[in-house]
Order: structure tokens, then sequence, then C-alpha cells
């Protein structure tokens, strides 16, 4: 909440364990994907679905680059 990802940020939920529920009203591109990729394991993506399933895909995609 300190560094709002983009200015139609809205707080949705603030859980008791410390996570928020955000929403924000963008265009689905290269750049956002790249944004939220860099959260990492500290961020999951709840809808579109598309975008969550964009965002799996190169979770996994990348994480097969450490597998021996």
């Amino acid at each position: 909440m300190t560094k709002p990802l983009h200015h139609s940020q809205i707080l949705e939920q603030q859980n008791d364990d410390g996570s928020i529920i955000i929403s924000i009203k963008v265009k689905i591109n290269f750049e956002l994907e790249r944004l939220l990729l860099g959260f990492g394991e500290s961020i999951e993506v709840l809808q579109p679905k598309r975008l969550r399933k964009r965002i799996s895909e190169r979770l996994n995609k990348g994480s097969e680059l450490y597998l021996d």
C-alpha cells in the first residue's frame, strides 16, 4: 500500500495475517506481467483468470530452470 502499483489501486480487503487484496484497472500487457512477477512468491493474481493462468505458466516455466 505504501507503493501503489497504479493510480487506480483500491484496497478491497485487509486480512488478519497482514495480507491484502487490491484491485487495479489496467490493460493486461507484458509490462504488467513483469511487474507482478517481480513480487515472486509474495503475490497471487486472483482475477482475471487469463492473467492468473499466464502468470502461473510463466512461474512454472521459470522454476523448471532450477530443477536438477
